[in-house]
């Protein structure tokens, strides 16, 4: 997180955060204050337009007017919400000062606190930048309108005023990044179970996939391809030097397997899974591979080899796959492709639907 406004660093992270906060907080009070602040604005218009009390309608008529826009900018804009609240509070306060005049001394303390109990739950929902400013700016008003209309100079109510701010900046600060901590607990739980489900694939992977394989991820901190899981290769490649060795003396079109890698990596989408056929070079042995990228939080990379191709180390190239390979590799690339989108949306379901046929097809193997 941010130093000062608390934010994600991680962009994703932050528009998750900001988007369930929206959902479970902030729409729920701006729609109630809203709809609330709109049926007594409607009930005192029709009581004034009874009484003959027409000069207060200019002012309601502008208040209804003003709510009515927010509630549609809102609607097609839900990223302007924490202004709107911002808005709405200062509103607030300039119906308070309208009404005052007409509430009777018994009622006056209940009416206040009404107002201010409608300030700090808009204070609550707010980033902590925003919060900082709804405190100072509505306290420090009350304040300054207090000082100016009070005949008794009661400093120590100044005082403690100021000082109650300062802790309310305080707390608001607290309570933010207590929620975003929170917010990181969930998403960290949500992750680990994630990496156990593919720490699963990859152990029941070579399981179900008929054909030589190799798995790998590209880390882009460090740069450089690390090795997941391979089965039945003919050559040494257990650990990341040997993936790094294979890649660097295997070619396609004069380039190396490393930077072809590289490359497609980056001109793929992150919500988009690339998957080809090539014909690459090693030691002066040609063969066809089949490799499909596809991401979670990193790009991972499967490449499938033509079995017959390595246990002959033959020249001869392939020509075009039998109709059981073709239809055993539409097999696995829907699976990955599956597992993609259904890890990217958390999506429990198709991850369940996922694993049982895996489980099918161990049991076949049995």
């Amino acid at each position: 997180m941010k130093k000062y406004s608390l934010k994600f660093l991680d962009v994703q992270s932050e528009l998750q955060y900001q988007s369930q906060r929206n959902q479970h907080f902030r729409m729920p009070i701006f729609k109630f204050g809203h709809f609330g602040m709109l049926v007594i604005s409607i009930i005192k218009l029709i009581l004034n337009c009874y009484y003959s009390l027409y000069s207060d309608i200019p002012a309601i008529v502008a208040t209804q007017i003003y709510i009515i826009l927010s509630l549609v900018l809102v609607k097609y804009k839900s990223s302007c919400i924490q202004i709107a609240l911002l808005f709405f509070n200062y509103s607030l306060m300039a119906y308070e000062q309208v009404l005052m005049e007409n509430i009777s001394l018994q009622a006056l303390p209940l009416f206040i606190n009404s107002f201010t109990i409608c300030n700090i739950l808009i204070i609550l929902v707010l980033d902590v930048l925003e919060s900082y400013f709804l405190i100072v700016t509505t306290f420090t008003y009350k304040l300054i309108n207090t000082i100016f209309i009070d005949t008794q100079r009661s400093y120590n109510i100044y005082g403690a005023t100021f000082i109650l701010i300062l802790f309310l900046c305080y707390c608001s600060r607290r309570l933010n990044f207590q929620s975003r901590s929170n917010f990181l607990l969930s998403q960290k739980d949500n992750l680990w179970g994630i990496i156990s489900y593919l720490i699963t694939i990859e152990k029941i992977l070579p399981k179900i996939v008929n054909q030589p394989f190799l798995l790998f991820s590209f880390d882009d901190e460090k740069l450089e391809f690390q090795h997941k899981v391979s089965k039945s290769l003919n050559f040494q490649c257990n650990n990341t030097n040997e993936l790094k060795n294979f890649l660097r003396t295997s070619f396609y079109q004069s380039q190396s397997l490393e930077d072809f890698f590289f490359k497609s990596n980056q001109k793929i989408s992150r919500n988009e899974q690339g998957s080809n056929t090539i014909m690459i070079s090693n030691k002066k042995i040609q063969y066809p591979i089949t490799y499909s990228i596809f991401y979670y939080q990193q790009p991972i990379i499967l490449v499938q080899f033509t079995e017959d191709i390595l246990k002959n180390n033959s020249k001869q190239i392939l020509s075009s796959p039998t109709k059981y390979k073709q239809a055993q590799f539409k097999l696995y690339q829907f699976f990955f492709q599956h597992l993609q989108k259904s890890i990217s949306r958390n999506d429990c379901q198709s991850l369940s639907f996922l694993r049982n046929i895996c489980y099918k097809q161990i049991l076949n193997y049995k």
